[in-house]
């Protein structure tokens, strides 16, 4: 990371959320916080140190650990609220358990959320490097 940067990770948009909409989904929406958010970059990092000696193994081990962490950003960081998700014909409202059961039951929309916050950090980056911008 450009340490240029480092300051656009506590900006008041990535902390707050930013409605998108989930390509290919219909009507649904999510505020989502960026990837690169200052809580998600410091859960990133913890689960790092705490899980250093299962990434060094790799496997599925590996793959099983980070798939939950990445229930556990989703559920606790990234997704703050969402409109338009309708379960058995009746509003679905947006709870830490409600995301959790969401994301595990239906992979494309965890990956369809994973993604759009994933691109604001990356275009959020790419506009803030532009000269004159810093």
């Amino acid at each position: 990371m450009d340490l240029g940067n480092i300051g656009l990770l506590d900006d008041a948009a990535a902390e707050t959320g930013t409605w998108v909409k989930l390509p290919g989904l219909g009507d649904l929406e999510v505020k989502l916080r960026k990837y690169d958010c200052l809580l998600a970059a410091t859960a990133r990092i913890d689960f790092t140190i705490e899980n250093g000696a299962i990434l060094a193994e790799g496997g599925t081990t590996r793959t099983k650990a980070w798939d939950e962490f990445g229930i556990e950003l989703l559920r606790d960081v990234i997704v703050l609220d969402w409109r338009n998700f309708v379960e058995n014909g009746e509003p679905l409202e947006c709870t830490k358990e409600n995301v959790e059961r969401v994301v595990r039951q239906y992979d494309i929309v965890r990956v369809a959320i994973e993604q759009q916050s994933q691109r604001r950090a990356n275009f959020h980056m790419k506009e803030n490097s532009k000269p004159g911008k810093h």
